[in-house]
Order: C-alpha cells, then structure tokens, then sequence
C-alpha cells in the first residue's frame, strides 16, 4: 500500500513538473511573442518617425522610447516624469493637453485621444507635436495608464502654410496664371485668367491650352523653346470667349519632378495694355501739357533749337511771340480754378485753330503762351500777332456764362533781336510786360529801350529780400489725412507772402523769381526754422503727434554743407527728430536742379531725414531717378486727381503710381482731393494718405487745433481754411 501511494505521489510530481515545465514554455513563448510585438511596433513606430510614450498613472512615471529623445535632444534624466514634460511644453498648450487628457480619463473612453501641442527642444526649437493616446483602466474603471505616440509635425504645418501662402498668391494674383498638365491640358486657373479671357473656370479646366490660344509664329516658338529648355516668354495671343483675340504678355516654364519628368506647366499672362497707356500717357505729359494738350517748355526747348538752326541756315528771320491773359486773376477769383482752367482750354484751342502749319505753339505756364513763328519778319510777326490777339479776346461761353477775355502779346525777331533762344524769349517777355504796362490788350515789339521789365525784376527782387528782413513770409498748414482711418498723418507747411499793399500773395507769384536770384537759399532757411519752432509749440501743446512736409528747392542743396547745417541746427535747437520732418522736392527738381546736390540729399537719406517726391507723375525721368535715391514718399500731382472721375487714363496713371508706390515700399500721398468720390476710388487703389480741399485749405497755425478737434469729430470738411482770400 505504501509502495503504491510513493509511486502515485512520483507520479503526481513528475506530471506537476511536466505541467510547470509546460506553462514556463508557455510563459516564455508568450513573453517572447509579446516582446516580439513590442519590437515590431517600436520598430514600425520607430520607422513612422514617432516617439512612444508609457504614462503610468499609479507610479506617476513615463516611459519615453529612443525616438522621443532624439526628436527633442534631452536625456533620460530629464523627461522622467509629468514634471518634466510640463517644463518643456508651452505653458498654453499644456493647460489645454492635461484638461482634454483627464477629461477623456473621467469619461473612462476608451478611443483614441488626439491632441496637438508645442514642445521645447533642447536646442531652442519649438516643435509642434500631434500626440495620440489610449487609456487602460482597472477592473473598477481606475485608470491605470496611458500610452500612444509623439508625431513631430512642425515640417507638416510648416509645408501647408507655404501651400496655404502660394494658393492665396495664386488666387490673388492680378496676374493671369494656367497651369498645365505634361500634354498640356489645363488642370487650374485662377480668377485672374477667367477675367482676362472671359470664360468660366469649368470652361478651361481639362481643355488643352493650344486651343485658348491663336496659333502663330509666337506659339510655335513657343513649344519649340519648351522642348528644348523648359522655358519660354513673349507676346501670345488669347483667344477670348467672345471669340475676340488678347495680346498678353505670356511666359511658361515646365517643372519637372524627381525623376526628370515633365510634371505640369505654368503659364503667367499680363496683360499690359492699360500699363502701356499709362507709360504712354506719362511720356506724353513729359512733353506736352496735361491741361490742355499743348506741348510745354521741354518740348517747346527742342523745337526752338530746330527752328534757330533752320532759320540760320536759310538766313530767314524767325518770331517769337508771348501772349498773356489780362484778367485771368480776377476769372480765378470771382468764378474759381476749375472756370479758370476752362478759360485757359478755349484760348489754347484758338491759338491752335489760328496759327499757320508749321507755327509751334507751347503753353508757357500759367496763362501764358508762346508760340514760334518760322519764316516770319517784323511786320508779318505784328500783323498775325494782332489777329491772334483778336482771336483770344473773344468772349468765351462756359456753362452760358459769358466771360470777357482780354490778353496782350509781344514778340522778338530773330536776328535783330536776338541770336539764341533763351535771348529771344526774354525780349518776348519784355516786350510782352511793356504791352501790359500801357494798359494790356495789345501787341508790342521788343526795342532797345523796353528795360522796364528788367527793373520790374529788381523791384520784384528787392522786395523779396525786404520781405525777408521784415519777416513778412507766413506758413499756412494743409492737413494730409489718413486715407482708410481719416486721422492727421501730417500737414504740409505751404510759404505765403504777406506783401504790404497787395495782402496774402501765394507761392506760385514768387518762388520762381526767388530761385533765379537765389534768394530760395535765405526763404528755405526761414521755412526750415519756422517749421521746427512751430512742430516744438505744438508738441508742448500737446498736440497729437504728425509730421511736417517741408518744400525744398533743388537749388538750396547745390551748396554742400549749408543746408544740411541749416537743418541740423534748427531740428536741434527745437528739438525736432527725424520722424517729425519730411522733406519735399519736386520732381522738376529732382530730375533737372537737383543732379549737383544729389550726393548731399542722399547724405540727408543717410542719416534718417525723410525725403518727399512731390508732384510725382509729371515727367518721365522720376523712375529712374526713384530707383537710383532713397526716398520715403511719392505725392501724385494734382493733375491726375482732378480727372480721376472723368478721364480713364489718368485713372490708369494713378492706379500705377500707387502700385508702384507700394511695390517699393513707398507712402503714397494724392494731393488735389475734393471730393468724396475721389477720396473713395482713391482708397479702393490703396492710396495711404489723401490732401486737399476736400478736408481743409491751407490753414493758419491758430485754425490748426480746431481742424484736429473737428477731424477727430468726423465734422472737418470743405469750409476748413476757407475764411481768407489768397492771391495765387
């Protein structure tokens, strides 16, 4: 019996050794397959660029695998726990990454958790991490861990924002833009070639590019350049849904991918009719006047030389003839600028009606013209001067009203007067003046004895430097205005003369003479301390904060080293900074005075002093001169805003102005502007700062604290300014 129970409890041990043996391979297969799956998940997570997170709730620790730690640069010691990922996340972020992780935990779910959050690599980096996660929870629903993956998607984000740019640029694009696929069907247009083109979005897409396009010499060259090195630009004509050609400036270029392979092409289309109106148009107004059509003195300057040299050729006389308007002052100030104008337009067109073929007529300036009579003596120059006149002093009807028009002439004849032109002209002038003297309306010829104009200049001279002695200059101040937020930006000090006997006398009625005898160089100084001391009192009177434009001639800067001093001293000594002073020269004057003093305006540049182009538009040569001088500021002639409404070509100009503006990083100013349908085409263009009648007049300095108060009101307007009558 004993021997029995020994041999069943040997074989119960040896069956209990058998089955524990079984259950160890069991456990160590089970082991081995779990650390086999581990491995094959690390490694799949390992090759998916993700790092793997163990967040064990009960011991409050977190595993993090190799691949974190490479992502973020830190070591074991650092990430040990839910401190030390709290001290390199966005403290943001982390607010928001523990709430949603704890309130999936509270809600026991059990799906996976997304979140996106920042964290801070070693190296300074900010990394954008999508974690993802799951939760195990007890068998009473304690939640016992958490583990997922750290995916770096800072590339990713990084990728679709430059996508997100280039379609918005794409879109936006005032430039037409196809793009095509390897056998060129049309696989994305924007907005811009569906205007350009007039067909529908739908319309293009998957039809092939050859056929929007007019087959010719251009398109052949074309597929030919494409074939041979990607690329290709030129003129191409569209073909339009009206059926209609359209030239466009077209360029194309295949992209090709990794392996060689065309992938797709982009085709870019400008159309530049209206630019090359506007470019056009510019150089039209270089040469003739913008007013009324006629060439001006730069046109009138080749044209003279060419009738001298002709006239000395053939040893035929040559006339010169200047006209003038008696009372165009008094148009201006009892019926206004914009009758004025329509007056000047009559006379220019019966001047042009009148003369001869072969006759030059120019507008001088002002109401004045001149005009080149070829093959003309003395007394044929009288009698055609004298017809002419009478050919002016018409009444002229504008809007049913009759206006007396009364106007005298003079003229010089080539060679007994005079041997050049700037001579000839001169004698013109004189005898134009001698004409008025005895009463206007009538015809003089120059003579010897005609030196009263001269003396007249004197006097005009003496007074200028009497004035400057008896301080009778004034500054008046024209507000420059916000365009979108319709705050004060700036004023622009405008110079008056309060001449005894004659009242406020504008700038237009002496400037000219002032640069001729250099006496700008003294006038400039004034304005130039005036300005500073004023900004100074407004500032300690606590005005709101603007800048002062400042008129600078060309010719005060062709002496090195005095009106830079001049300034210098006068911002110090009022405690006046860069930022408070803009300096404005006209384009005149940039382009034909300004050439000797161009290195001391770019010294100016240099050092913080910001520069105005003032009267931009009116010549062509500012474009070259804008991209060879620092400037911060272009101000659009009034010319070209006064036809905003009207006139499609100056809108054109304008919109270019402004666009070229902005291009270069330029303020752009439009002066001129008086009504509100101009302030608003004008913000439409994005033109950053408006000025003119529209808000105010040039105002006296005490009428400029209530123009602030009444602007901030949304109450300034037409009437600001407007209380004194000034001679222009």
């Amino acid at each position: 019996m004993n021997v029995i129970l020994l041999v069943v409890a040997i074989v119960a041990s040896l069956i209990s050794i058998a089955l524990a043996a079984w259950a160890l391979r069991k456990q160590r297969g089970i082991l081995s397959e779990l650390r086999a799956s581990r491995e094959r998940y690390m490694l799949v997570a390992e090759g998916a660029n993700d790092g793997i997170f163990d967040y064990d709730l009960v011991t409050q620790s977190i595993y993090f695998s190799p691949r974190v730690y490479q992502m973020l640069g830190y070591d074991e010691t650092e990430l040990g726990g839910p401190d030390g990922l709290k001290r390199i996340m966005e403290p943001e972020d982390y607010e928001i990454a523990h709430a949603a992780l704890f309130g999936h935990l509270e809600q026991h779910r059990r799906d996976e958790l997304q979140r996106v959050m920042r964290l801070r690599a070693r190296d300074g980096r900010v990394l954008t991490i999508l974690a993802r996660s799951v939760a195990k929870y007890a068998e009473d629903g304690t939640p016992v861990r958490v583990a997922g993956s750290y995916t770096d998607i800072t590339d990713r984000l990084r990728d679709e924002r430059q996508l997100q740019i280039a379609a918005s640029v794409f879109e936006a694009s005032s430039d037409g833009i196809l793009i095509s696929d390897p056998v060129q069907r049309a696989v994305s247009v924007n907005s811009a070639f569906v205007r350009m083109t007039g067909y529908q979005r739908e319309e293009l897409i998957g039809h092939p590019v050859r056929d929007m396009q007019i087959p010719s010499a251009a398109t052949r060259a074309c597929d030919q350049a494409l074939r041979e090195s990607d690329k290709w630009s030129g003129e191409l004509a569209w073909r339009r849904r009206n059926g209609e050609g359209k030239a466009l400036d077209s360029s194309v270029v295949a992209v090709r991918d990794a392996s060689g392979e065309v992938a797709f092409h982009i085709h870019v289309c400008v159309d530049t009719a209206e630019l090359r109106y506007a470019q056009a148009r510019i150089r039209h107004l270089a040469y003739f006047d913008s007013l009324t059509g006629l060439p001006n003195r730069t046109h009138m300057r080749g044209q003279f030389a060419q009738a001298l040299a002709a006239a000395r050729h053939s040893a035929q006389p040559l006339a010169v003839a200047f006209f003038d308007l008696d009372n165009f002052k008094e148009i201006n100030d009892t019926a206004g600028h914009s009758v004025g104008d329509d007056v000047i337009c009559t006379v220019a067109q019966r001047l042009s009606e009148s003369v001869r073929e072969g006759d030059v007529l120019c507008r001088f300036g002002g109401d004045e013209f001149l005009l080149l009579l070829p093959n003309t003596d003395a007394a044929a120059a009288e009698v055609l001067t004298m017809r002419l006149l009478e050919r002016i002093c018409q009444p002229v009807d504008i809007e049913g009203r009759l206006l007396d028009v009364a106007a005298s002439a003079g003229f010089s004849v080539f060679p007994d007067d005079a041997g050049d032109a700037e001579n000839l002209v001169r004698q013109a002038d004189t005898a134009l003046f001698r004409a008025k003297a005895e009463g206007g309306n009538s015809v003089q010829r120059f003579q010897p004895w005609m030196g009263e104009a001269v003396t007249w200049r004197h006097d005009m001279q003496a007074a200028l430097r009497a004035a400057i002695v008896r301080s009778q200059f004034v500054l008046r101040y024209q507000p420059i205005v916000d365009a979108r937020a319709n705050r004060i930006r700036g004023f622009e000090a405008l110079l008056y003369w309060n001449r005894p006997g004659m009242g406020v006398v504008g700038p237009g009625t002496f400037i000219g003479l002032a640069e001729e005898s250099r006496l700008i160089e003294s006038i400039g100084a004034w304005v130039i301390e005036e300005a500073c001391r004023q900004l100074a009192a407004w500032r300690h009177a606590g005005l709101p904060r603007f800048y002062l434009g400042v008129n600078v001639s060309g010719m005060q800067l062709r002496v090195a080293g005095v009106f830079q001093g001049t300034l210098a001293e006068a911002m110090r000594r009022h405690g006046v900074s860069n930022d408070d002073l803009m300096l404005e020269i006209t384009e005149r004057h940039l382009v034909q005075d300004v050439k000797g003093g161009l290195p001391i305006l770019e010294g100016l540049t240099a050092s913080g002093i910001r520069v105005s182009i003032d009267d931009f538009g009116t010549g062509y040569s500012n474009l070259e001169s804008l991209k060879n001088l620092t400037v911060n500021q272009i101000k659009i002639d009034r010319t070209f805003v006064r036809n905003l409404m009207t006139e499609s070509g100056d809108r054109a100009i304008v919109r270019s102005i402004i666009a070229l503006g902005r291009s270069l990083g330029l303020q752009v100013v439009a002066e001129g502007v008086e009504t509100a349908e101009q302030m608003q085409m004008l913000r439409e263009f994005g033109c950053d700062l408006l000025q003119g009648f529209l808000y105010a007049r040039p105002l006296e300095v005490d009428a400029v604290p209530g123009f602030l108060t009444e602007l901030a009101a949304g109450k300034a307007g037409r009437q600001a300014g407007e209380r004194d009558r000034v001679v222009l």
